[in-house]
């Protein structure tokens, strides 16, 4: 019984790992020919940042407004 447990833990454990490494060494290729074929992908990453930090400025405004109401009714008061 010792025996099949190592064996079926050795067996999960290379099959696990045969999976893996193949998958990460299928993706490497694929990229470098696409970039030697086509540079189109490199300006589509390009575009993702830029919208990233235009949502940034966003939420400053709305400090802004705070203050303002603030001051409105000291002069009443």
């Amino acid at each position: 019984m010792r025996f099949s447990k190592l064996a079926a833990t050795l067996t999960l454990c290379g099959c696990s790992a045969a999976a893996y490494s193949a998958v990460p060494v299928q993706d490497a290729p694929p990229p470098r020919d696409n970039l030697q074929t086509a540079p189109a992908p490199t300006p589509t990453p390009t575009p993702s940042p830029t919208a990233s930090p235009t949502p940034t400025p966003a939420p400053a405004p709305d400090p802004m407004p705070s203050p303002s109401p603030t001051p409105d009714a000291n002069p009443p008061g």
